[in-house]
């Protein structure tokens, strides 16, 4: 868990966020039971509210320190846009459409006709969640891709692996995961272009950073694979 917590500590020194583990929080274990469409809420996911990262559970991170360094690169996406946002914005624009259900608690004051607003609760299309969920998993595809320099991975191998990849992220935007968020498909093609290319990570800062912070980890090779 060392290299967790050194990756960790260097993005804490660019975004303020917070670690808890939802195998010890009540709020976490009510949560898991609205979203009861998701069956692996509790063990395979992060989850972050506001500034606090919540992974399944502290054993979690030390069985599997790789994959939770790259997920919380990819919820510290979701704190950047929750910056850039504000909390309550970021938080609206997350939960549309389903959100606007809200409105049908106004039926106990008006009329039964706002008992209407439930049917947003409906797994209709979220384009929000889709654009926000779709820059977490580029940063995915960027921590694969550093990682795989690192190995010196042959380019065919890459692009093998992140073919793979790409078709299981892609899923999670059609299925219960994400309440079925953008049914129509997604596409990572040029996202990797970009990543590939260095781009990504010359115009967009908070790539420079997580670049930087896997680097004082494993070294990175900046060159390119043949």
């Amino acid at each position: 868990m060392d290299r967790f917590i050194v990756f960790r500590d260097f993005l804490k020194q660019h975004y303020n966020f917070e670690i808890r583990y939802k195998d010890k929080s009540f709020f976490m274990k009510f949560l898991s039971f609205i979203l009861f469409f998701n069956k692996t809420f509790m063990t395979n996911y992060a989850t972050t509210i506001g500034s606090v990262i919540y992974y399944p559970s502290e054993e979690y991170i030390k069985n599997n320190e790789d994959s939770s360094i790259s997920i919380l690169a990819h919820e510290v996406v979701h704190v950047k846009q929750k910056n850039t946002y504000g909390s309550l914005f970021f938080s609206i624009l997350y939960l549309f459409p389903q959100v606007l259900a809200v409105f049908s608690l106004l039926s106990i004051f008006l009329s039964w006709w706002y008992l209407l607003f439930l049917l947003f609760l409906l797994p209709l299309p979220a384009p929000f969640r889709k654009d926000f969920e779709k820059s977490a998993y580029t940063m995915s595809l960027f921590i694969m891709w550093l990682k795989l320099n690192n190995i010196n991975a042959t380019q065919e191998y890459i692009d093998d692996f992140f073919d793979n990849f790409i078709s299981l992220k892609e899923s999670k935007f059609k299925t219960a995961d994400y309440w079925f968020m953008w049914p129509f498909g997604v596409s990572f093609k040029n996202d990797i272009t970009k990543i590939k290319s260095g781009v990504i990570s010359e115009r967009l800062g908070i790539y420079a950073i997580v670049k930087t912070a896997y680097s004082n980890l494993y070294g990175v090779n900046n060159g390119n694979n043949k």
